[in-house]
């Protein structure tokens, strides 16, 4: 099933009509995968975590990508939705 979804997901994603964010922890850097759906020149911003190296770093914002380092750290308080239909 997994794979089906994957192949149905890599059938229609187009990186040319959506805004990528990748969102992916320093373990999956200098790593193959079976799954590939885009190069990461199609990704418009990637979040990571403070561990991502300085080598990866340097690759990311080479090629152009947004780099949003996230802080491990104590958790912050949610805000509430302003969104009337949550109330």
């Amino acid at each position: 099933m997994e794979r089906l979804l994957f192949a149905l997901a890599r059938q229609t994603f187009d990186p040319q009509r959506f805004e990528v964010i990748v969102v992916a922890d320093s373990t999956k850097f200098g790593r193959q995968s079976l799954a590939h759906l885009c190069p990461l020149t199609s990704v418009k911003t990637l979040v990571a975590d403070e561990q991502l190296s300085t080598e990866w770093r340097e690759i990311v914002t080479a090629l152009g990508v947004e780099l949003v380092i996230a802080s491990i750290g104590e958790p912050q308080p949610s805000i509430p939705s302003q969104n009337p239909a949550d109330k």
